[in-house]
């Protein structure tokens, strides 16, 4: 009978465990089941129709086609980038940072400077498209600044670059790159080469090439310009003008009036680029219902960003109640590009307008800005460019993900 024990023995230790374990074993009518649907992820598409419902759904297909690469991508829509801050965290992040606020560029990446003519003649290196300028953090120029950088050249590190910023904002003295310098060197042949490009300067006066994509001006449009810039200008002369409307970059959809004038009777002729205003895009993330007056952010950039050099150069006008901002062509011509610099080069220059940046903040800033100095030297290194690379790749998806 010795044969029987095993498979009894079996048997027993099979029903011992199935009644002792039962009751830790989980049973389903004792676990609550969530019937609630998954998050939905936005694609970028629809990302990008939250932050600009006026445009429609095939003008934000052409905006995204535009886009040549991930650098483009990456300058055309500012406010991916601050959304992204928000969903990393990286806000609260960098709290130690928040009480140090003021007039920001909104916009900065490395092609978002010029070389340009100040009220007094003088060729200043600076940030030369200030739609997106707003008030907030200045933490947040800097990263979105730094992250464009690190998306053309990957070598620069955040050491050599805060070192760059830091001198800005100490008012130390910063040699500018061979680029820089022959950028400034260059400012009259680049304007009158550009200038006579575009334009007959012998009488009838007008335009004899037009920006692409460009339209007619309507008879309704051109009333409602003509008196906003006559209330700017009584003794105005405009002899040519038609509308631009750029489908790529971050002023797409936004009309631009250029007008070929004399301002007064002893005036020259002059081309004025006129920009419809938005909200900037930093706003569109942190303050999307912002009332704050393009006017007022004008102001707040003739101080805080020029230092008072443009007091005359820009402007803003009323065309059917609404803000757009003025600007003379002549002054603002010559801009930075990077097909004219060789990559082995970008990252000198990338320095010259980091430093630029320290000298804009501290504008603002005044006495605050070595505690804001210090406070950002005590964040550790390695750990700051690691999640600014973060933010990058993360962007670098959408990009991609936004491809057909």
């Amino acid at each position: 009978m010795k044969w029987l024990y095993p498979p009894f023995i079996f048997t027993l230790a099979f029903f011992y465990a199935k009644i002792n374990y039962n009751d830790f074993m989980p049973k389903k009518n004792q676990w609550p089941v969530s019937r609630a649907p998954a998050q939905k992820v936005q694609t970028c598409k629809e990302m990008l129709s939250d932050f600009y419902p006026s445009q429609t759904s095939n003008f934000l297909d052409d905006r995204l086609d535009n886009n040549q690469d991930f650098f483009s991508f990456f300058r055309a829509f500012s406010p991916l980038f601050y959304n992204e801050i928000n969903n990393q965290k990286l806000n609260t992040y960098l709290s130690p940072l928040n009480k140090f606020r003021g007039t920001i560029a909104g916009d900065l990446h490395i092609e978002n400077f010029g070389f340009i003519i100040n009220d007094k003649g003088v060729v200043v290196f600076a940030v030369n498209d200030i739609d997106d300028a707003t008030e907030g953090f200045f933490s947040y120029d800097v990263i979105r600044h730094f992250v464009s950088a690190k998306i053309v050249d990957k070598k620069i590190t955040w050491d050599e670059y805060f070192s760059a910023y830091q001198k800005g904002l100490k008012g130390e003295s910063h040699a500018l790159s061979f680029h820089v310098n022959l950028g400034m060197e260059s400012v009259a042949d680049v304007t009158k080469e550009n200038l006579e490009k575009y334009i007959k300067f012998e009488i009838p006066f007008k335009f004899k090439k037009f920006k692409k994509p460009h339209r007619t001006i309507t008879a309704t449009e051109s009333a409602a310009l003509e008196k906003g810039l006559r209330e700017k200008f009584p003794d105005i002369e405009i002899f040519d003008q038609y509308v631009r409307i750029k489908d790529d970059g971050g002023s797409a959809g936004l009309i631009r009036y250029q007008v070929l004038a004399r301002v007064s009777p002893k005036d020259k002729v002059q081309w004025l680029d006129i920009k419809e205003t938005a909200v900037s895009g930093y706003d569109r993330v942190f303050d999307p219902k912002t009332t704050v007056a393009f006017e007022d952010r004008l102001t707040n950039v003739k101080t805080n960003i020029y230092n008072n050099q443009f007091d005359e150069s820009l402007k803003v006008i009323r065309i059917d109640k609404h803000a757009y901002s003025l600007r003379f062509v002549d002054q603002f011509s010559s801009s930075l590009k990077l097909a004219d610099i060789p990559e082995d080069d970008y990252r000198s220059v990338i320095l010259d307008e980091a430093y630029v940046i320290g000298k804009m903040h501290k504008i603002s800033l005044k006495d605050d800005a070595a505690e804001y100095a210090k406070i950002w030297s005590q964040f550790k290194t390695h750990e700051l460019e690691e999640k600014l690379v973060n933010v990058k790749y993360k962007l670098k998806d959408l990009y991609e993900e936004s491809k057909p």
